[in-house]
């Protein structure tokens, strides 16, 4: 199995996601942000993972990052409340799945019920992550796959949503162009497999 973590950060669903993959699975976490893949880097050298492979690039143009491999099941995990081009994110993820393959997204709201008078902390948290809790991506899975599975959490603020993706549904949308702006960093498809290449201490 190939598993496709969006937004992996630090790596912290690899454990978990390892396990689900199997003997001969493949773990593939993709993200921009530099000093997190670093982490995620030192703890793949650590546990001596061989299946775990980490690339540092845009989830809104994921063919150019990930090429033209397909994926038995992706997860978002508080990615796409973060990513800016979140819809592009998640279309660019289902594009690169396989007919009936699983999609995972837990993510952020606004406490509901009694747990509303928590709403305040609630934003100030989310602000302060960069997390905007309006967005509702779950909503994506109930559009885009079958068999979808719902739980809502911790008052309203965690909602968790899965579904097997449906062929009907996967591909006919666009693809973004990946286009690096003069003097940027650079968010080319850079792989962190080997975190001693880019000099992250083990």
């Amino acid at each position: 199995m190939r598993v496709l973590d969006i937004g992996c950060g630090t790596g912290l669903n690899f454990p978990l996601l390892r396990a689900a993959a199997g003997d001969g699975g493949v773990v593939v976490g993709v993200d921009t942000s530099t000093s997190m893949l670093a982490v995620a880097a030192r703890r793949i050298a650590r546990a001596r993972w061989s299946n775990v492979q980490i690339l540092r690039g845009d989830a809104g143009a994921l063919n150019q990052v990930v090429g033209s491999e397909l994926f038995d099941a992706a997860v978002f995990t508080y990615s796409l409340s973060v990513i800016n081009d979140w819809e592009w994110a998640w279309d660019a993820a289902v594009r690169q799945l396989r007919p009936g393959a699983r999609v995972v997204v837990v993510d952020l709201a606004l406490p509901s019920g009694w747990g509303r008078m928590f709403s305040p902390l609630a934003r100030l948290l989310c602000f302060t992550g960069g997390s905007d809790p309006r967005r509702a991506p779950w909503t994506r899975v109930r559009r885009d796959a079958t068999e979808v599975s719902e739980a809502v959490l911790r008052c309203g603020h965690v909602h968790v949503a899965t579904g097997t993706v449906n062929p009907a549904r996967r591909g006919g949308r666009r693809e973004r162009v990946w286009k690096k702006s003069p003097g940027s960093p650079g968010l080319s498809p850079t792989c962190w497999t080997s975190p001693s290449a880019w000099g992250c201490p083990v």
